[in-house]
């Protein structure tokens, strides 16, 4: 960027935030020619938002407590307790929507349901 376009580019910015009433004097080199010149605010391409944060994790929390409370009934008594630990811990780790803790707390909880569901 030369001398002449930094200093319409400060002008521009200054008028932007209103310090002053005056448009940019000088117009950047390059800038008037091609697609949309001199549309001051051309249309501005439409942002696409990404995953929400933490969402996969939760849909996959939600259907593994889904899942232990299905299979509860028949977890034998000496493992129930722990089954219903980790689906504690499942549930205040979505609560708190730490996703990390909720990862661990999921694939702990997957495990002894994978060895439950065998025996």
């Amino acid at each position: 960027m030369n001398a002449r376009n930094a200093t319409w580019h400060v002008e521009r910015l200054q008028h932007l935030w209103n310090e002053t009433d005056a448009e940019p004097e000088i117009e950047p080199e390059g800038e008037g020619e091609g697609i949309g010149a001199g549309d001051e605010f051309a249309e501005m391409p439409a942002l696409v938002p990404g995953p929400r944060e933490g969402q996969r994790e939760a849909v996959q929390g939600r259907a593994l407590l889904e899942k232990a409370e299905r299979l509860l009934e028949k977890v034998p008594a000496e493992d129930r307790a722990e089954v219903e630990r980790l689906m504690e811990r499942v549930r205040t780790a979505l609560t708190d929507r730490q996703w990390d803790k909720l990862t661990t707390a999921s694939n702990e909880l997957a495990d002894i349901l994978f060895y439950l569901e065998d025996a």
